[in-house]
Order: C-alpha cells, then structure tokens, then sequence
C-alpha cells in the first residue's frame, strides 16, 4: 500500500498548537507559520511544547514550520534562527528558509505558488514530491 504524506497548514491566524498537535498524532504533518507567533519566546515554546507532546518522533508524522520570509516581515531573521536551534522535522519557505534549514542538516521543502512551481514538479506534478523525503518512511509501498 502506498500512502501519500499528507500536511495539515491552517491559515495563517487560525492554526493552534494543539491542532498541529493533533494532526501530527493522527499521522499527518501538523504546519504552523512562524508569524501566527507574537515574538521569539513564544516560537521556542510551541518548538519544545510539540517536541515534548510528540514524543519525539515517537509514533507521531512529522511537524514542519513555515517561516515567512518576504523583506516586510520583521522577524525574518529571528525565525530562522530558531529553525536552525531547534531543528524542526521540516522546515517550508523559500530561497533562504531551505539553504538555513539544509545548512542544519534539517530537511526542508521550497514552497511557491502552484502555478509556477507547475515547471519544477514536471510530468510527475505533485508526486514528485516523494523524491523530498525518499527514507523517511512516510511512503511506503
């Protein structure tokens, strides 16, 4: 049987720890946006909170942060940073979201819009996407 890796990313202002909580214990890769966060403190605690609450891999998916990092958004750096601390599953952005995260040796998804993300994915379209995370056990056959 194949599964598909599924991700559960509520929209930005909605998305609560203990929904990504949630999905990740129902087999599903919880998201949040790191801007749904109102500073640096409270990021680091929803990083301990979900590790603690997951068990640390232990039965649960995986969780992945989004990290905004349009010029505009005043934490860009800071976020970032605590990526690299503390070493989500996965990480999702753009350009330097995915060189910080690889750089960490965390493993990472460059997000875009689909349609022009559409030439990347090729013939494949989305199930290219098993070739991100080929080991981790989240397809199976």
């Amino acid at each position: 049987m194949r599964r598909a890796p599924y991700t559960a990313a509520a929209p930005p202002t909605i998305s609560e720890i203990s929904w990504v909580i949630a999905a990740c214990r129902a087999g599903i890769i919880g998201s949040f946006p790191t801007q749904n966060l109102r500073d640096d403190a409270e990021l680091e605690g929803w990083f301990a909170a979900i590790d603690a609450a997951t068990g640390t891999k232990g039965g649960c998916a995986p969780y992945a942060v989004n990290v905004i990092v349009h010029p505009s958004y005043p934490r860009r750096e800071q976020d970032i940073a605590a990526v690299r601390e503390f070493k989500p599953d996965l990480a999702i952005g753009t350009t330097p979201v995915v060189q910080a995260a690889k750089q960490a040796t965390i493993p990472s998804l460059y997000f875009t819009n689909l349609i022009s993300a559409r030439p990347l994915m090729g013939p494949a379209g989305a199930g290219s996407l098993a070739t991100i995370w080929p080991t981790s056990g989240i397809l199976t056959t």
